[in-house]
């Protein structure tokens, strides 16, 4: 049995129900196992649906190429390595990848994760309104980990942003879509008609040169995301505006520091590390975040404790 899904609106964005077109034919169950339920939402190359796993019961994000790239063999490839770099990295908040493969009925390559039930952060801003400053610098500081973990082997993601920040069952912050990472060793950092990032969130060296960023382009991404979720701003050419620049008013006085220095023009004027980002932004997470994740305390303030905020 074979189904249509339909999709409109923007990157990473629900369907809305206006403008809609076919992207796909689905067969109701990929590859024996994944029943399809609806579709959720898209990114610059692929497609994101709900789907329930047979095996155990569970819900499952399953994605496959948009519809006019699926004949481009290197965007399969570019698919594969994502799924491959994020089995790799292991990572608590990075998102798990459950499975990959090609539906012998459809021939579709696909990917498996784990289903992030918060949704976006940039879905919860436009449904909730702007993110409080103490869950911002918990997101920001659980992040800075997953990107530490990945700088440490060469990958950079290119392309934080809200939509690409999940949040988990006990409302933890999951990195997704590695997409466009710069991965070492890849072949296929270079495809025409291919964004390398969102406009929004990219510091200026990446839009020079997407092939030549380090962990200062992504900590600038991240900065940029939580300037946007807290502000409900748009954190476009951040990197212009001076420390007195009206725009650093709408951010919280303890958040207001750190992505200051994180979104410098110059690279070298930035947090050099995550790690250093994340000390910045420790003092700020309140104190059951710790207990929660005592892993990350001890990563952010070895053989001690972290001044932690006690309360919203």
């Amino acid at each position: 049995m074979w189904t249509s899904f339909y999709y409109a609106g923007q990157e990473g964005e629900p369907d809305s129900g206006e403008h809609t077109w076919p992207v796909r034919v689905l067969p109701e169950v990929v590859d024996g196992r994944y029943e399809v339920d609806h579709y959720v939402g898209r990114g610059g190359m692929s497609l994101v649906y709900q789907v329930k796993d047979r095996r155990d019961g569970a819900l499952a994000a399953l994605k496959v190429l948009r519809p006019d790239l699926v004949h481009r063999p290197e965007l399969v490839s570019r698919l594969a390595t994502e799924a491959v770099t994020m089995v790799m990295l292991d990572h608590p908040h990075v998102v798990h990848v459950r499975d990959m493969g090609t539906d012998p009925e459809s021939d579709l390559w696909y990917v498996v994760t784990d289903w992030a039930p918060g949704g976006s952060a940039s879905l919860r801003v436009r449904r909730c309104g702007p993110i409080d400053a103490t869950t911002a610098a918990r997101w920001g500081v659980e992040l800075c980990s997953a990107l530490a973990t990945a700088h440490a082997r060469g990958i950079f993601h290119r392309d934080v942003k809200p939509g690409n920040l999940l949040i988990g069952a006990r409302g933890e912050a999951l990195l997704a879509d590695f997409g466009v990472a710069l991965v070492p060793d890849a072949d296929c950092d270079t495809e025409a008609g291919v964004t390398l990032g969102t406009m929004s969130t990219m510091p200026p060296e990446q839009r020079r040169s997407p092939a030549n960023v380090g962990p200062t382009a992504d900590l600038y991404a991240l900065a940029a995301t939580l300037y946007q979720i807290t502000t409900g701003d748009n954190p476009i050419d951040l990197f212009m505006c001076s420390e007195d620049d009206p725009r650093w008013s709408r951010v919280d006085p303890g958040l207001r520091p750190v992505l200051h220095r994180a979104t410098r023009a110059d690279p070298a004027a930035r947090y050099a590390n995550a790690l250093d980002m994340a000390r910045d932004l420790a003092p700020m997470v309140p104190t059951e975040v710790w207990e929660l994740e005592p892993w990350l305390a001890a990563w952010v303030r070895p053989a001690s404790s972290v001044p932690a905020h006690s309360g919203p």
